[in-house]
């Protein structure tokens, strides 16, 4: 990953528009980038010698190219450049999050929201790493990525609940139940991003696996091991050391001797 700062000059015409009107500009077009996934985490916007300066992290060096552009990023900067010079600077590599996958054309991807904020939940099966998601194609026929990214930040946000204590079969269950509304979600995003990457995805179910004493248990209601069989049909897993998959089912989870050999257990 890297960290890049977008410099934004004014243009002799810029004291046309308000220091919030430019802040609105300069702020829509960065979330048309993050919705595309051409930039990722969150972003610091300041102005310092009256020009406005945007602090990315961009998953790719080459992410902010037009090439990788939405018709939204299009519009945005465009709007953008009738008021400011752009500049990009690069500022170094970020040591926060995982490199992203750079694989040609991976094997098979997997959904999961297990990764640093912003960061892309599409995994490549075979390096393991983030896929930026401006490389891969829309699904449905849209535009932008947000339905994924608004998935991963729902799942998140259950996630966070779940471990600051508030746990409940509410938030197990959204976890952990394939019937639950986020799971379900989940899934037709596999199956749509499937279609248009020809190539497996499976969808990563979560299983809490730590020991917990009996009124803990009670309290969920559900089995908290790695079950011996897909949940869905049934079948053997396929445990290929890291995970456990359900090819059948596009399933995935933790392997237990993988968690095991590295004291998660």
């Amino acid at each position: 990953m890297y960290n890049y700062k977008l410099k934004f000059m004014k243009k002799e015409n810029a004291d046309e528009i308000s220091n919030e009107n430019a802040y609105d500009l300069i702020n829509d077009y960065y979330n048309t980038l993050r919705s595309n996934g051409q930039v990722i985490g969150g972003s610091d916007i300041f102005e310092n010698q009256g020009s406005i300066f945007v602090s990315v992290v961009l998953p790719t060096a080459d992410s902010l190219m037009e090439a990788n552009n939405s018709i939204y990023v299009d519009e945005r900067i465009k709007k953008v450049k009738e008021f400011f010079e752009i500049d990009i600077v690069y500022e170094g590599n970020n040591i926060e999050y995982d490199n992203s996958c750079m694989c040609d054309k991976p094997s098979w991807y997997y959904l999961c929201n297990e990764r640093s904020i912003g960061e892309s939940p599409l995994i490549c099966g075979d390096c393991l790493n983030p896929v930026p998601l401006y490389r891969v194609p829309y699904i449905r026929n849209e535009s932008d990525h947000n339905r994924i990214l608004n998935w991963q930040e729902a799942k998140k946000a259950i996630n966070s609940l779940w471990f600051y204590g508030l746990w409940d079969k509410f938030t197990y269950g959204e976890n952990v139940l394939l019937k639950s509304k986020l799971n379900r979600e989940g899934r037709k995003l596999c199956r749509e991003l499937e279609k248009v990457l020809n190539t497996p995805v499976y969808y990563f179910i979560y299983y809490i696996c730590w020991p917990m004493d009996e009124e803990t248990k009670a309290l969920k209601g559900l089995p908290l091991e790695v079950p011996k069989s897909c949940p869905q049909c049934g079948g053997e897993w396929i445990d290929d050391t890291k995970f456990c998959k359900c090819e059948k089912c596009r399933l995935i989870t933790d392997s237990p001797v993988w968690k095991k050999e590295r004291n998660l257990l």
